[in-house]
């Protein structure tokens, strides 16, 4: 592993750039000072709304020499092509998981020591990974940066958006073993099968409470509320 002589005082980690560094530390300030002019998506680092930009204008520059696929981030291709050739370079010292990015091996280095370096500074709560802090920043921001391309209604989370968007498809991905009635939802298919188990449901309110908000529209009639 290179040298990383650059420490941040909150959390302890270590980065081989000062740039990298002070990108870091702005995830504990909550300061985001770079923004993307198209969709207002913010940034720690200017070099990150310089990938993110290639979304919108659908640049891949980054073409894998062995299948042709292209990618908006160098970090995409090698991912990709470590993959495609079996290679997992980056070894779990904890538990020896080899993983084929470096990312993938400190998130998962993480799940050992229980480290949660990535801080709300709003609310205090921490997380392992810097996605899931900005996922969980947009309930206080209202941020829905997720868009449905077929009737405009926005999402701040990638999985909600999926979910519905099966209500413009009709795909019902989750079938039922015993009876091979299909769901829209894992969380239906759950309900569903406890017709078969005997085990008594839910009440409505309370699988509300347990599910985020979005994910669950109302269920058949005659489901305990």
């Amino acid at each position: 592993m290179g040298e990383r002589p650059y420490r941040c005082a909150e959390c302890g980690c270590a980065f081989a750039q000062n740039k990298q560094l002070l990108g870091h530390r702005r995830t504990h300030t909550g300061e985001w000072p770079y923004k993307c002019g198209e969709c207002g998506k913010a940034f720690t680092l200017i070099t990150n709304p310089v990938d993110h930009q290639r979304i919108h204008t659908r640049e891949k520059p980054f073409v894998c020499d062995l299948c042709g696929k292209r990618f908006t981030k160098r970090s995409s291709l090698l991912g990709h092509q470590w993959a495609a050739r079996g290679d997992r370079p980056h070894l779990c010292r904890v538990c020896g998981k080899a993983l084929c990015k470096k990312s993938e091996r400190v998130n998962n280095h993480r799940t050992h020591t229980g480290e949660r370096p990535f801080k709300c500074y709003e609310c205090g709560k921490a997380f392992s990974q810097k996605a899931q802090l900005v996922v969980y920043r947009r309930n206080h921001t209202g941020e829905k940066p997720l868009h449905c391309k077929a009737c405009g209604r926005s999402y701040s989370q990638k999985g909600h958006l999926t979910v519905h968007w099966r209500t413009h498809t009709g795909e019902r991905p989750f079938e039922c073993t015993e009876c091979g009635k299909t769901c829209s939802q894992k969380a239906h298919l759950s309900i569903h099968l406890q017709i078969h188990t005997g085990e008594k449901p839910l009440p409505l309110r309370r699988m509300r409470e347990k599910l985020p908000e979005g994910v669950l529209p109302a269920l058949a009639s005659g489901h305990p509320q």
